[in-house]
């Protein structure tokens, strides 16, 4: 006779004997990654935890900044594509607080349908609003660090429709 694997070896506090808390946060990261929305009941039938244990982490999570919010992904057929552009972007050194801060208020703005980091001072963002490349030029001329490239290019053609972001595998 052997007991659910998902409730066997929970303390009380949502920690598994002889586990890494640190398993049991990424459980719960890649669900609420998943679905954000996601109640407490959800969350602890997804992560294999108690209802409260799963639901005090992610408070957790919440507080040490693991996790800094919620979103909706808004389908760029909904925003009607005005225009769909990539925007190759390149900084000069940035200090990564002001990279994190630029790639914050990036997400921020509307019509942003993709953001990449590539390398240190690079990046690659896809807009769908004609706003939110007005926005975008905005942002950049507030930044400290000196600009080296701002290319904007239309997207010709898609080739992988647009589809739910991928869910890293551990």
């Amino acid at each position: 006779m052997s007991a659910t694997p998902q409730r066997q070896g929970f303390s009380g506090s949502g920690e598994r004997f002889g586990s890494q808390p640190v398993d049991l946060d990424l459980a719960i990261l890649k669900a609420l990654q998943r679905d954000g929305r996601l109640s407490a009941r959800a969350l602890a039938s997804a992560t294999g935890m108690s209802r409260n244990a799963a639901w005090r982490r992610k408070a957790s999570l919440e507080g040490r900044g693991v996790i800094l919010g919620y979103r909706a992904v808004i389908a760029p057929t909904y925003l009607e594509a005005e225009q769909d552009v990539v925007v190759c972007l390149m900084f000069g050194t940035t200090p990564p607080l002001a990279a994190s801060q630029f790639e914050l208020q990036t997400k921020n703005i509307l019509g942003v349908i993709g953001l990449l980091r590539i390398g240190l001072n690079v990046y690659w963002v896809r807009l769908a609003t004609r706003q939110g490349l007005l926005d975008l030029e905005q942002l950049v001329r507030a930044q400290s660090a000196p600009v080296l490239r701002f290319d904007v290019s239309p997207v010709l053609r898609e080739i992988i429709a647009y589809r739910e972001p991928p869910v890293r595998q551990a």
